[in-house]
C-alpha cells in the first residue's frame, strides 16, 4: 500500500466494560485528525460508556449486537453484522482489541480476506480457555502495548510477527491556576496542609487497592494526607471486591481520610487536584495508561516495579516499590510527604517522561506505519 493512499481501519471491541482498552480506543478516536491518510471506524457489541465516547468523538461506530459465547446464535448474528460493517467501511485492515472479541470476529475477518491484527492490551495466558480459543485464529500481526505484554503474547500467537507500540496519548493540557486549584480542593474537603494520594482504576485486585490501604494505615499518625480512590465495580466479582476493600479501609483506621469516589468521568480534573498517583500493582500491569495520564498531569507515580509500571516509571518521575509490600509503599509516600522539593522535582519531570513514551503525534504516525506494513505484506503474500 502506497504511503499517500488512504488506509481504512476497523477497530473491534466488546464495549461492555471500561478500563485500559476502552481508554485507548477513545484516545485513538479523539486523535483521528492527526492523520489525513488513516480513517478509523469502530465496531462495538454492547451499549455503554465506550460507545457514547466514540460517538462523541464523531467517528463511525458499527453496532455488532450483544454477544454471549454460550449462545451460538448471538455469535452468528454478530458475525453477520461484522461482514456488513467490513463492507460498509471499505475496510483495509481490522484490529481486534482483546481475546474475547478476537474469538468472535477473527474467523470472519480471516474469511473476508482483509489483514487481521490483534492488539494485545493485557497479559495473556496460553492455559486459559479464552486464549486457547483465540489462538485458533492466528493474526497477520500482533501489536503489544508494552515489552511485558509482548512476552506473554508470543506464547499464545506463536506464528505471527509482533510490534511493541506504546499508546498515543495526548496531554490533557488543563492546568489550573493555583487559586482555583486550592478552591476546588477545599470544596472537596482537602485542608491546605494535606497532600492528595490518588488512585483511579478498575475494581480489580491486581491494581493494589489493598496494599495502598494497608500502607496508609501505617501513616495514620500523620494528618497531612488524604486519599481519593476513583472507580466503580462492573459485575458481581468487582462488586464483591469493592465491598472487601471498603471494609479494609474501615478496619485499618483513618478511613475518614480515604474517600471512595465511585465511577468518574472527570479523572483528568481530579488528577489536577491531586499530588501523588499511587497504584501499587500486586501483579504485572500490561502497560498503565493511568500512569501516563498522571505524569502528563504532573503527578509523581508510586507503583510496583513489575510489568508496564516498571517500563514507564523511572527515578525522574516517580518511585518503584516492591510488589505486595505495604511497608515499601508507605515509605515511598512518606518520603514525598517529607520532601516537598523532591515532590516538586518529580512533578516537573512527569510530562517530559509521558511525552517521551507516548507523544500523540509520534505514536499515531507509528501506528499508521505499522498498519501499512501489515497491509503491504498481506497484499504481497509475505
Amino acid at each position: 500500500m502506497l504511503s499517500g493512499q488512504k488506509i481504512r481501519v476497523l477497530h473491534l471491541t466488546s464495549g461492555n466494560m471500561y478500563g485500559g482498552i476502552e481508554t485507548a480506543l477513545t484516545s485513538l478516536a479523539q486523535l483521528k485528525n492527526l492523520s489525513s491518510t488513516m480513517e478509523q471506524a469502530f465496531g462495538v457489541c454492547f451499549p455503554g460508556r465506550q460507545r457514547e465516547e466514540l460517538l462523541a468523538a464523531n467517528v463511525q461506530v458499527h453496532d455488532l449486537g450483544p454477544v454471549r459465547l454460550s449462545r451460538p446464535w448471538t455469535i452468528l448474528a454478530a458475525r453477520s453484522k461484522l461482514r456488513e460493517s467490513l463492507a460498509l467501511s471499505k475496510c483495509d485492515i481490522a484490529i481486534t482489541h482483546g481475546s474475547w472479541i478476537h474469538c468472535i470476529a477473527g474467523p470472519t475477518i480471516r474469511r473476508y480476506g482483509v489483514p487481521l491484527v490483534t492488539w494485545v492490551h493485557g497479559t495473556l495466558d496460553a492455559m486459559r480457555p479464552l486464549e486457547r480459543l483465540a489462538s485458533m485464529t492466528n493474526p497477520d500481526l500482533i501489536i503489544a502495548n508494552s515489552a511485558h505484554t509482548k512476552l506473554t503474547a508470543t506464547k499464545v500467537f506463536s506464528r505471527a510477527p509482533i510490534e511493541v507500540l506504546y499508546f498515543p496519548i495526548a496531554s490533557q493540557n488543563i492546568a489550573m491556576a493555583s487559586d482555583l486549584r486550592e478552591k476546588n480542593r477545599r470544596e472537596l474537603g482537602v485542608d491546605n496542609h494535606q497532600k492528595v494520594i490518588f488512585l483511579a482504576s478498575r475494581m480489580e485486585p491486581c491494581k493494589g487497592h489493598a496494599t495502598l490501604l494497608e500502607a496508609l494505615g501505617k501513616l495514620n499518625h500523620r494528618n497531612d494526607w488524604i486519599c481519593w480512590i476513583a472507580g466503580g465495580p462492573h459485575g458481581e466479582s468487582e462488586s464483591k471486591y469493592f465491598s472487601a476493600i471498603q471494609k479494609i479501609a474501615h478496619s485499618l483506621g483513618g478511613h475518614a481520610r480515604v474517600k471512595f469516589l465511585g465511577q468518574r468521568n472527570d479523572v483528568p480534573q481530579l488528577m489536577q487536584l491531586s499530588d501523588v498517583f499511587c497504584q501499587p500493582n500486586s501483579t504485572p500491569d500490561s502497560f498503565g495508561i493511568a500512569f501516563i495520564e498522571s505524569l502528563y498531569a504532573g503527578l509523581p507515580v508510586v507503583t510496583s516495579d513489575i510489568g508496564g509500571g516498571g517500563e514507564i516509571v523511572d527515578e525522574s518521575c516517580g518511585i518503584l516499590t516492591k510488589p505486595n509490600d505495604a511497608t515499601s509503599v508507605a515509605k515511598a509516600i512518606e518520603s514525598l510527604l517529607d520532601d516537598p522539593h523532591r515532590l516538586r522535582y518529580l512533578s516537573l519531570n512527569g510530562p517530559r517522561r509521558a511525552d517521551q513514551l507516548c507523544n500523540a503525534h509520534r505514536q499515531f504516525a507509528q501506528l499508521e506505519t505499522v498498519l501499512r506494513k501489515a497491509c503491504f505484506l498481506n497484499l504481497n503474500g509475505e
